[in-house]
């Protein structure tokens, strides 16, 4: 799982665009490293058996969503920190006209949007559900196979769900480990179309211009249009191997990395690659663009800034190292860039060198995957055993835990 570190930017002109890259992982051998990603999570949750999940909480307003506890998401009051709903609140719930039943939504990977008073998100168990926003009362929960006439793949409703849901224009969209992405109408949870992608999809989708991008964790970035899938590209682009992190759109160029230990650009609009950059292992945390430069996180421990036309590397030193893998997106807050390691160990960078600004980093000594975020002046971490930490974006003081009120 580790490979020599990256030297910066590739020309374009070594990357096929409509056939892998001959770099020795054979086709057949992407669902391999698919397991490897599984066994990743199974040793930062504690099995795959019983996923955890790393949720990116949300702000909306005075209201934090967040994940208190595997499975569940909790609206905390901002003000006095006190939990408004949690859902759900036991094993037996409905949702909307449907009768009361167990659950278990396993585990929630991808972060809740809100949008329109309701608060959508996606389950392992491979379901994707709608709560009001005010009470946390269930208005409806999707089975992927529901929808007659929908032409689908048909598959256990049960497969299981890691990609985090793209809410546009009245429709849901999320990709599914089943190699599908589907569209579901936001207000009745109705599967209204679906397209076979090849290949199981971990990121979240990505909606603009018009175009919808999927990566799927067979190497393929997708761009379509949502409402009958037509290409937006005369074909998908393709990578050595799967695609892990999030679809950032930068000007006029798709970001993405993953399995392939490289971050790419893609032409928005033609699909054309325009670089790629190699780091030391993963690229799992979404990709965050500031001007020119994009910071990529990788499960190397490094961060990297790349010049966003040219791909190469910025910093004099090429990258920040951390002692341990970083999968967790990183931030900028009040000038200072923010970044979380695996080991919960909290650094502040100045972001246009990648020097650390304190000498020893804050330490909260929980695991943490989840992505950090701004919350009233700071940035808040959320452990993976549901903890939340409050944390100065300069390291100048403690990380503060936050008690919230049940």
């Amino acid at each position: 799982m580790t490979a020599p570190e990256g030297q910066g930017g590739t020309p374009i002109r070594s990357i096929r665009r409509t056939a892998p890259a001959r770099s020795g992982v054979r086709p057949d051998a992407r669902w391999l490293l698919t397991v490897l990603a599984l066994l990743i999570l199974a040793s930062a949750c504690g099995g795959v058996s019983k996923p955890q999940g790393f949720p990116e909480p949300q702000v909306e307003e005075d209201t934090l969503y967040v994940g208190l506890d595997a499975g569940k998401v909790a609206a905390v009051n901002a003000g006095d920190l006190s939990v408004a709903w949690e859902f759900p609140d036991g094993d037996n719930f409905a949702c909307g006209d449907d009768k009361e039943s167990k659950h278990d939504l396993k585990s929630i990977y991808g972060a809740p949007v809100i949008d329109g008073g309701a608060v959508y998100f996606s389950a392992y168990d491979g379901n994707v559900y709608a709560l009001d926003a005010q009470s946390g009362d269930c208005l409806w929960e999707s089975h992927k196979t529901d929808a007659e006439g929908v032409q689908c793949r048909n598959k256990e409703p049960e497969e299981p769900i890691v990609s985090g849901v793209l809410v546009h224009d009245g429709s849901v969209y999320v990709g599914s480990d089943d190699g599908q992405i589907w569209g579901i109408d936001a207000e009745t949870g109705i599967v209204e179309t679906c397209r076979d992608v090849g290949g199981g999809v971990w990121s979240t989708p990505l909606l603009v211009d018009g175009a919808i991008y999927v990566a799927t964790m067979k190497g393929k970035l997708w761009a379509m249009e949502p409402d009958d899938w037509n290409p937006k590209w005369p074909a998908p682009f393709e990578a050595e191997a799967g695609f892990l992190s999030d679809v950032v759109l930068a000007g006029d160029k798709i970001l993405v990395g993953g399995i392939s230990q490289k971050m790419y650009a893609i032409n928005a609009s033609t699909g054309e690659p325009v670089w790629e950059f190699a780091g030391g292992n993963w690229f799992w945390g979404r990709p965050l663009v500031d001007g020119n430069t994009v910071f990529a996180t990788n499960l190397d421990g490094k961060v990297y800034a790349i010049d966003l036309e040219s791909g190469a590397a910025i910093w004099e030193n090429n990258s920040f190292e951390a002692p341990e893998a970083i999968r967790a997106a990183p931030l900028l807050a009040d000038g200072v860039l923010v970044v979380v390691d695996r080991g919960g160990n909290i650094y502040s960078l100045d972001p246009e060198t990648g020097e650390v600004l304190k000498p020893s980093p804050s330490i909260i000594e929980k695991r943490v995957l989840a992505n950090p975020i701004e919350f009233d002046g700071d940035v808040l971490v959320v452990s993976q055993d549901g903890d939340l930490y409050r944390v100065k974006p300069t390291g100048d003081e403690a990380p503060r835990r936050i008690e919230v009120k049940q």
